[in-house]
């Protein structure tokens, strides 16, 4: 089959890490590249040797020169609601990096406009691409330890974001990484979030002007809850960017950490003590590599991807409502988070 042609718009930053995707994908090869900053441009160039006529300053250029039949858009995301509703707009499918918009009302609306166009959008979730949580979520569906119970996640990590955007962002964790793990809960347990309670924390850490760390309650579907805590500040031993996680079960304890995937058992009082490492399998692909399969895959087949916009608009706006919760002081919803965007 003919490779698909993909105009990437953005090759800055994760944009040119996205470059090596596109081109060591046979499915895919590039169409254009897009980016108004001249330095961006001229280094993603010399990676894949792009000619110039086929480099744009602007989506809008690259869509009237250039046949594609989609469109990449790695660009902050502020950006995305306008640049993602051209490329549907232009009859072109859509891969997105999550964030999927800057806000709710945003996100829905590129999701109408997908629908409207008959046209895949579909957001990259790197973090669920890879085994682990391909096992987790095999061995929580199948119930191979008895039903999920309860889990905590925990991400620790000393950042220094001094002299960016991020040192004076408000809740810069919750806006800037939390949505990896939203996914990942969504993912791992086969749940949706009914309802979120976060208490934000100012650590008084010189790297952040605002509250860098919190502590938040999740209730998901079948009463199963989720304790979920980070921290930006944590001078504590750093967890991997998935986080550690503990999830309880009937039978026992599931652990995902940076030594791998565990299960953990003990009769009453702790007596008995057992623990034991299960074999991860591996997958032909992952990360953004996965993301980029994914797409192809829906794109040739005519269905829906894994993480479609529609899908994943459900793990944006666990963020949403933990950020309405820090606002609010109040346990949020998730229907009315969803309902008044609509």
């Amino acid at each position: 089959m003919k490779a698909m042609r993909i105009i990437q718009c953005g090759v800055g930053g994760f944009g040119g890490g996205w470059l090596g995707v596109v081109q060591r994908n046979e499915k895919f090869e590039h169409a254009a590249l897009v980016d108004p900053n001249s330095a961006n441009m001229e280094a993603a160039r010399r990676k894949v040797a792009m000619p110039a006529s086929l480099c744009f300053t602007s989506l809008d250029r690259a869509l009237a020169k250039v046949k594609a039949d989609a469109v990449l858009v790695v660009t902050p995301p502020a950006t995305h609601h306008p640049l993602v509703v051209q490329a549907l707009s232009a009859g072109a499918h859509v891969l997105v990096e999550k964030p999927i918009a800057e806000d709710m009302p945003s996100a829905m609306d590129m999701v109408r406009q997908a629908e409207l166009h008959k046209r895949i959008l579909m957001v990259s979730q790197n973090y669920r691409n890879n085994p682990a949580p391909h096992l987790l979520r095999t061995l929580l569906a199948k119930k191979a330890f008895g039903r999920l119970v309860h889990a905590d996640i925990v991400f620790a990590m000393a950042a220094d974001f001094r002299g960016s955007f991020r040192e004076t962002m408000q809740y810069p964790l919750l806006l800037d990484m939390s949505i990896h793990h939203t996914d990942l809960m969504r993912y791992i347990t086969g749940l949706e979030a009914r309802s979120i309670y976060v208490r934000s924390i100012h650590t008084g850490a010189p790297e952040f002007k605002h509250d860098a760390a919190f502590k938040a309650v999740i209730e998901m579907e079948n009463g199963v809850v989720l304790g979920y805590s980070g921290d930006w500040t944590a001078r504590r031993l750093a967890t991997s960017w998935n986080g550690d996680w503990q999830i309880q079960t009937r039978k026992g304890s599931l652990a995902w950490d940076d030594s791998g995937v565990t299960f953990t058992t003990s009769l009453p009082w702790g007596k008995e003590r057992s623990r034991r490492f299960l074999d991860v399998p591996g997958l032909s692909a992952t990360g953004q590599d996965y993301s980029l399969t994914e797409f192809g895959r829906a794109i040739r087949e005519g269905d829906q991807p894994e993480t479609s916009g529609k899908d994943n608009i459900r793990s944006f706006a666990m963020v949403q409502a933990a950020l309405e919760s820090c606002r609010l002081g109040t346990v949020v919803q998730l229907k009315d988070i969803l309902s008044a965007s609509r």
